[in-house]
């Protein structure tokens, strides 16, 4: 169908094919843009059919949550007044399922709405240039609408857009030049719109946003039965479960801190199995500090972080890879072994340790400098590789026989070393 559009005539054969080329990839751009949210599909699309196919969404908390993000969007006090909220929190917190949740309900009150999912892939895949004719389709309903110069790109359609408030709702957005480009000078948003932004790094809405909802973790009640949802087939499943894993249970959500995504990944992956295999898995998430850190995490919850890591500047992860080893320790001691050794100053350290909290991959709190489960675990993970920065070997040494053994095949290697934690 896209071909025919073509006249040969006009057009050699590489003009054909790259003309040929853009229109596949708008079309796919737009499928991808309006795809059902389903981060489980985004997550592992070639993992094998699971024992339990249940839904990729259960409702405990959601509620609660959709109550506290429509307070901040559209209460009463708010009907004529433009609003833009943050929704932030880190990865597999629920923040897709909640702005999805609120657009359903919502979208009706608006003439003109849209909901443009997973900008962060849309974006990787196919670049920023066609962001805007996304969002511009949906609210005027228009084919091919002409974009102008960045950031006036709404400028054609500027007063009428004016006439009508809209809904706008942006999921994953992973940076600065994502709102410029849909959002452009924003004097094209009429009175009365309400625009919601997902992401997971809060410092996107600094001067930008009227207020931030900040997605907690699921309760320890409703963790459970998130857990539970995905971990067994039916309530005779269930029954048997809250009698022989009852202990493991409460262990499995006690690692997760609520997390719904690392619930529903675990669930899944143990559902079926038994006992031994349910004590196994525990053992290789929560083993201790001076355990070695072998491929503990399974795959899938590994990307629960992977993309924001992925995301990181080289001296961000290195940052990060270090931080893990002296997790829950003084965050001014923290901060005096990271300024011992390497190439960043002190100054540019603490902004990378900054960005690494705005972007909820650490957290200090009563002085300490913490960091989820998961997310440490990876990072052991990772930082048993070697550095770009100290050109060959490991620097990161999790267990003492690795450390022993590393030091007795490199003796006079580190007779000269002064720095070493």
């Amino acid at each position: 169908m896209i071909v025919s559009r073509f006249s040969f005539a006009r057009s050699d054969e590489d003009e054909l094919i790259k003309r040929v080329v853009k229109e596949v990839k708008k079309v796919l751009m737009k499928t991808l843009a309006h795809a059902s949210p389903n981060p489980q599909k985004c997550i592992a699309p070639s993992s094998p059919p699971q024992r339990n196919q249940k839904s990729d969404e259960s409702s405990w908390g959601i509620e609660q949550r959709l109550k506290q993000l429509e307070e901040k969007l559209s209460h009463p006090r708010y009907k004529e007044t433009t609003r833009i909220i943050g929704v932030v929190g880190m990865p597999g917190i629920g923040k897709t399922t909640l702005v999805t949740k609120l657009y359903e309900k919502l979208k009706n009150e608006f003439v003109r709405h849209v909901f443009i999912k997973d900008i962060h892939n849309i974006s990787e895949g196919y670049g920023l240039n066609d962001l805007p004719t996304i969002l511009l389709e949906d609210l005027l309903k228009v084919k091919n609408p002409i974009i102008g110069t960045l950031p006036a790109a709404h400028a054609a359609y500027k007063d009428q857009l004016l006439k009508t408030k809209a809904l706008v709702v942006l999921d994953n957005v992973s940076n600065k030049e994502q709102i410029d480009v849909l959002l452009g000078e924003r004097d094209w948003i009429a009175k009365g719109s309400k625009i919601v932004i997902s992401t997971t790094d809060i410092s996107l809405t600094h001067n930008l946003v009227s207020d931030i909802y900040e997605v907690p973790p699921l309760s320890d009640r409703d963790a459970l039965q998130h857990f539970i949802h995905y971990a067994f087939d039916d309530q005779e499943d269930i029954a048997l479960g809250l009698g022989i894993f009852s202990k493991l249970l409460k262990d499995f959500v006690h690692y997760t801190k609520g997390n719904p995504l690392a619930l529903r990944i675990l669930g899944r992956e143990l559902s079926g199995k038994d006992e031994t295999i349910w004590e196994s898995k525990l053992a290789a998430l929560t083993q201790h500090h001076n355990s070695p850190p072998g491929k503990n995490t399974s795959m899938m919850l590994q990307r629960v972080w992977k993309g924001t890591y992925d995301g990181l500047s080289q001296n961000q992860k290195d940052t990060l890879l270090d931080i893990a080893c002296f997790r829950s320790l003084d965050e001014n001691y923290v901060a005096s072994l990271l300024d011992a050794h390497g190439p960043c100053s002190s100054d540019a350290r603490n902004v990378d340790i900054a960005d690494l909290v705005n972007k909820f991959m650490i957290n200090i709190s009563s002085g300490k400098v913490e960091m989820h489960d998961t997310l440490y675990m990876l990072s052991k993970e990772l930082g048993q590789d070697a550095s770009p920065l100290d050109g060959k070997g490991r620097r990161r040494l999790w267990h003492h026989h690795t450390i022993i053994d590393v030091i007795d095949k490199n003796k006079e290697c580190f007779k000269k070393k002064t720095k070493i934690r």
